[in-house]
């Protein structure tokens, strides 16, 4: 199993995991037919922001880690203003693949890349009904910030200092 940039080439893989995930039903994440789209990921792509995690060169995860702020996360008062923060966004696990530890695995590899970049907190926020996602960045140290309002409902924002 690997972590690795996202190529063009994974374009049409990456959309069939967003798919499974939104059939699936598993998703709170308030994704669906029409978020994420096909042109964000590829802006990610040719950004370098995106990130996939194979096994036996199948895409079973995915994770953008983009240089913040995030225009917006304006009205949260983050513990490290003032600093650089790396945000995170669009984490997904192919609903077959999950409770194996590949999100914590891709929680981990997001903030390694974090620490060797330079960057001094991670930032992300999960749907206030994602439940599973919130437990997980709970586990893994990350502290409540806030919560922001977007046309997909409300979220709430996680920090955790590198």
């Amino acid at each position: 199993m690997t972590i690795r940039l996202a190529k063009e080439n994974d374009i049409e893989e990456i959309m069939e995991l967003i798919t499974r995930t939104v059939i699936s039903g598993q998703s709170s994440s308030g994704w669906n037919k029409t978020y994420p789209t096909k042109e964000i990921f590829v802006k990610d792509i040719d950004n370098q922001y995106l990130y996939v995690y194979e096994d036996n060169h199948i895409v079973i995860g995915i994770i953008s880690l983009i240089p913040g702020p995030d225009p917006d996360y304006q009205s949260i008062i983050w513990k490290n203003s003032g600093t650089s923060p790396l945000v995170l966004h669009r984490l997904c696990v192919d609903p077959h693949r999950q409770r194996e530890g590949i999100g914590s695995r891709l929680m981990n590899f997001a903030e390694t890349f974090g620490r060797e970049q330079g960057y001094t907190s991670l930032q992300l926020d999960t749907r206030i009904s994602n439940h599973t996602a919130a437990n997980l960045y709970e586990q893994l140290g990350y502290t409540k910030t806030g919560t922001i309002t977007r046309n997909r409902g409300n979220f709430i924002c996680y920090e955790k200092k590198l």
